[in-house]
C-alpha cells in the first residue's frame, strides 16, 4: 500500500472481514515522515480532538461505529510529541488510546524518507523507550465484532508542513 495524506484531517481505507467474527488484530505498518509531525501534540485547531478527529499525525486503526480504537502509529518529530519517555508529563495525550501505540521520533525535519518509521531502528538519544515498543502489534478485542477495520492517515496541517507515507500495511484478525 502506497499512500499520502491529501490535506489536514484524515484518510481513510476499509479493510474488509467479509463478515468473519475476530477477536484479536494484528500487524504492522511501515511509513516515512516529511515535515514538521507532532505526533501526539495537540494542534490550535483541535485541541480537544476525538478518535474521529486528527488526534494524531500518523495512522489510526480503529473498527466498527462509532470507531473503537485498535492501535494508534504516532510520527513526531521530538520526543516531547510522545508520552512514553518515562516521567514525561504528557496531559493531553488521549485516554482510549491507552498503552496500544507506538510513537516514532525523527528528531529532525525530513524530506530524505532514509529512516522508515515504526520499525525500531534509528531511535533519537531519550526515545529508547518508544523504539522498543515499536514493530509488530496484537490486540485482544473485548469482544469479538466482525466489523471491517479502517485504517486513517490523520494529520493536524496541511501537507505542505507534515505527511506520512505509507509503505507496507499487514493487518491479520483472529
Amino acid at each position: 500500500m502506497c499512500g499520502k495524506m491529501v490535506n489536514s484531517g484524515c484518510s481513510s481505507v476499509f479493510f474488509p472481514t467479509h463478515g468473519i467474527s475476530y477477536s484479536t488484530v494484528c500487524g504492522l505498518v511501515y511509513g516515512y515522515q516529511k515535515g514538521t509531525t507532532d505526533g501526539f501534540q495537540r494542534h490550535p485547531s483541535c485541541p480537544g480532538c476525538t478518535i474521529d478527529q486528527p488526534y494524531i499525525d500518523g495512522v489510526s486503526i480503529t473498527h466498527g461505529r462509532p470507531r473503537q480504537h485498535i492501535w494508534t502509529l504516532a510520527a513526531a518529530l521530538y520526543i516531547s510529541q510522545c508520552p512514553c519517555p518515562t516521567g514525561h508529563n504528557f496531559d493531553h495525550f488521549p485516554q482510549y488510546v491507552g498503552d496500544d501505540y507506538y510513537c516514532d521520533v525523527e528528531g529532525t525535519s525530513t524530506y530524505s524518507y532514509t529512516d522508515r518509521l515504526w520499525d525500531g531502528s534509528d531511535c533519537v538519544s531519550g526515545a529508547e523507550q518508544c523504539c522498543e515498543r515499536a514493530n509488530w502489534f496484537c490486540k485482544d478485542l473485548p469482544q469479538p465484532t466482525t466489523d471491517d477495520i479502517e485504517f486513517r492517515l490523520c494529520a493536524d496541517e496541511v501537507r505542505a508542513n507534515e505527511d506520512v507515507y505509507i509503505e507496507d500495511v499487514e493487518i491479520y484478525v483472529q
